[in-house]
């Protein structure tokens, strides 16, 4: 550290407002401590509490670092627990917009990290935010050691150079977005006959899961009949489609050798929704360690007819695991369900202390 270090900290903007608002979204508590403008951007800062998933990751990987120094021995870390441990976006993430005054004000970006006690930055800001009558007693995160708290920073387009008055009625726009509930109930999926699952979602919601189908699908013969449509030469030369071709089977050759299929699902659902299958030895196997570049593919299946026996709107899906192409049956997992959701506004509501 020198003063030189200390003097580039400053943060370079040209108006502080303090809001000092605590908000409670889908369980968690913001603060948003404040707002700065530098010409006509202004960022809005958030203060929130790391989550439950990440923090137990943390902790994870450092009970995995102290097995293997005291027994010489790492922890397994499986593809279950890497996707377990993929934790959700602030809820700020989500805003499209916000409406202040009458006049709407679009989100341009959003970040979000730990705070750190080696980032002069934003120890200047909260210096600045004290000095302007930001008062921590106001916030829930006070005595919460700064290692688990992370702030948002949401950056605006004013398209004028003035603060916002940060009202009580502060409406927002929230895009579509997705939101991902873990499911892990297993089946033992059979070529060519139909099953049927029911499940919990994590707020109460129960759903039942129809397979109609399941079949194997030689990817690579099914891709070449799509490269033979002739609407690809209408937009690229033949060499560029080679190219496109080349690139395509490089990428599926490692994953799925040829000669080798796809488990293809055709289901329908009693919830709006997506399911997500895994080959249950997948979630069990140690993450693959790529060295140089690594390619993955998104194949995705669409059943023939729009609604299924059931009534329900079919989907479909591959289990992007490579089996033989007479297999009869695959220990699976319906590991995820993933809603839908529309855009909508809302009133940001303090919570009442």
């Amino acid at each position: 550290m020198n003063f030189r270090e200390l003097h580039q900290a400053k943060a370079p903007y040209d108006e502080l407002m303090v809001i000092e608002k605590n908000i409670e979204k889908q369980g968690r508590i913001y603060h948003i401590a404040g707002m700065t403008r530098c010409g006509t951007q202004a960022v809005l800062y958030i203060l929130e509490q790391e989550n439950d998933i990440k923090k137990n990751e943390q902790i994870n990987s450092l009970e995995r670092k102290n097995n293997k120094q005291e027994n010489n021995l790492s922890t397994k870390q499986t593809n279950r627990m890497n996707m377990k441990n993929g934790s959700e976006n602030s809820y700020f993430f989500d805003i499209e917009k916000f409406k202040i005054e009458h006049n709407e004000y679009f989100v341009q970006q959003a970040c979000s990290g730990n705070l750190d006690v080696e980032n002069y930055e934003k120890i200047s800001l909260f210096f600045d935010m004290l000095h302007a009558g930001w008062n921590p007693k106001n916030s829930p995160f006070e005595m919460v050691d700064w290692k688990e708290l992370m702030l948002t920073e949401i950056v605006i387009d004013l398209k004028q150079k003035k603060l916002p008055v940060w009202q009580e009625d502060v409406f927002v726009k929230l895009h579509k977005r997705f939101k991902t509930y873990l499911v892990e109930k297993p089946v033992c999926l059979k070529t060519g006959e139909e099953s049927e699952l029911e499940f919990i979602l994590e707020d109460g919601r129960k759903g039942i899961c129809y397979i109609n189908k399941v079949y194997p699908i030689d990817v690579w013969e099914e891709q070449e009949k799509q490269f033979q449509n002739p609407k690809y030469l209408e937009r690229m030369t033949e060499k560029e489609l080679e190219e496109m071709k080349h690139d395509f089977y490089s990428c599926l050759e490692p994953n799925c050798p040829k000669g080798m299929c796809y488990l293809g699902i055709e289901y329908e659902c009693s919830l709006k929704g997506n399911l997500v299958f895994y080959d249950s030895a997948f979630l069990e196997a140690e993450p693959e360690v790529y060295h140089g570049s690594a390619s993955a593919l998104m194949m995705l299946l669409k059943p023939d007819e729009p609604v299924g026996k059931h009534g329900y709107e079919n989907h479909g899906c591959m289990i992007q695991t490579a089996v033989l192409p007479d297999i009869e049956k695959l220990l699976a997992e319906l590991f995820q369900y993933i809603e839908v959701l529309p855009e909508k506004e809302e009133l940001l509501t303090a919570k009442t202390q």
